[in-house]
């Protein structure tokens, strides 16, 4: 299918020059076939594992859970060693045009509870999305905060750009927290030192899931009083 949508993109984006020779020149018209490929790539690997989501109609209590994700991490949901060992990325605040749900912030709201999360979110224009995900099957959760590292000016009329880090750790190998550490000046990148999390969720529960900079806290709203508790490692299947 990625291929099909592809081949006609392209074959689209070489009609350009004999209509609009005038105005686009050949280094133009790469461009454009690069970012339109990509960008259909992207749309069909991301619409591919939003169908992989169970329905907000489809929830059932016995066999599923209810999660709210706020902005400022990567989540990937029903992880399965056998038949999907990343899991499946679910978005904060990308692809809307995905779910009929989506308000005008760009929030999914399939019906959970309100709570002091969603509250503070509502209050300073933030963004979060609910979701159906299966019971028992690990959720992992990578916080990120990316900083401007530096910019750099190739020159030859070519724009600056700026590079990016990002402050949270992955669980870095020795040689690349040795390298970490030695190009950003830090001693802060250690193989144990990993800011990813993880929790496995259980049936019926709901829960919000809210990054802080390099450090997630994870509430159970199920209740009355939304009550914290307690995330693990990063799960990695073996």
């Amino acid at each position: 299918m990625i291929i099909t949508i592809t081949a006609f993109a392209v074959r689209q984006i070489e009609k350009i020059p004999n209509q609009f020779q005038v105005y686009i020149d050949l280094s133009t018209k790469r461009k454009m076939m690069k970012k339109l490929i990509f960008s259909l790539c992207i749309l069909l690997l991301t619409a591919c594992s939003a169908k992989e989501i169970v329905s907000p109609e489809g929830y059932d209590p016995t066999q599923h859970a209810r999660i709210r994700i706020f902005d400022g991490a990567g989540y990937y949901v029903d992880i399965d060693c056998k038949e999907n060992k990343g899991g499946t990325h679910i978005f904060t605040s990308e692809l809307s045009w995905f779910s009929n749900k989506t308000d005008s912030q760009g929030r999914i709201i399939i019906g959970m509870p309100n709570s002091p999360n969603t509250v503070n979110a509502e209050k300073n224009d933030l963004t979060y999305r609910e979701y159906v995900v299966h019971a028992n099957l690990p959720i992992n959760i990578y916080p990120s905060v990316r900083v401007v590292d530096r910019t750099v000016c190739p020159g030859g009329n070519k724009p600056c750009y700026q590079v990016t880090k990002d402050l949270c750790h992955r669980g870095e190998s020795d040689l690349e927290a040795m390298l970490i550490n030695t190009i950003f000046r830090t001693d802060l990148a250690t193989k144990e030192n990993d800011s990813r999390r993880s929790f496995i969720p259980q049936a019926g529960q709901q829960y919000d899931i809210v990054p802080n900079g390099c450090s997630v806290t994870l509430y159970n709203i199920s209740q009355d009083e939304p009550k914290k508790e307690p995330l693990s490692p990063v799960y990695q299947c073996k």
